[in-house]
């Protein structure tokens, strides 16, 4: 069982473009981030995970644009509430959900911390609120940095390889 969001799949792994959500049993989800944020949401109990491409913090001009499939995960105060209602569809218990959290990085050369134009930082920030609000506990993280990161989230083994300039993890 495996669901996408518009997002494109091959046999092997399904691609979570931006400002979107898969759900999956069994297939990787991939994407790339850099002031980004790949959320993965999974219930280990009974084995189904997700993964949103948030885009920015908020969606403070239309929340409607939300509604359509291409723009599930667009932001952060939407992405979390559409993947937590995906996950559930598909088999999770809100009550077993936890998350995993990859990106938010500074990608613009002039861009420091406290700078109004930190969108990785602002979309983090926002991120962890939406999750705590939906009392999602964090287990790990890869937040902030100068880089883009390949994210591949392994629903099968509950793991996350992070690959950014000159290192490679797993969360």
């Amino acid at each position: 069982m495996s669901s996408a969001s518009s997002s494109s799949r091959n046999h092997t792994v399904i691609h979570v473009k931006i400002g979107e959500l898969a759900v999956s049993r069994d297939l990787p989800l991939t994407t790339i981030v850099g002031s980004c944020i790949a959320c993965c949401i999974y219930d280990d109990r009974n084995k189904v995970g997700g993964m949103a491409h948030i885009m920015l913090p908020t969606n403070r001009i239309n929340r409607s644009n939300d509604i359509h499939t291409n723009t599930k995960a667009k932001y952060a105060d939407t992405a979390i509430k559409n993947l937590v209602d995906s996950l559930i569809k598909n088999g999770a218990d809100i009550n077993n959900l936890k998350a995993k959290i990859v990106g938010g990085a500074r990608v613009f050369a002039h861009e420091s911390d406290e700078d109004m134009f930190n969108i990785g930082g602002r979309n983090a920030e926002k991120v962890r609120e939406m999750l705590k609000e939906y009392r999602i506990r964090i287990i790990a993280e890869d937040i902030g940095g100068r880089g883009g990161r390949n994210v591949t989230f392994d629903p099968s083994n509950l793991t996350i390889k992070v690959k950014g300039n000159g290192y490679e993890k797993i969360l």
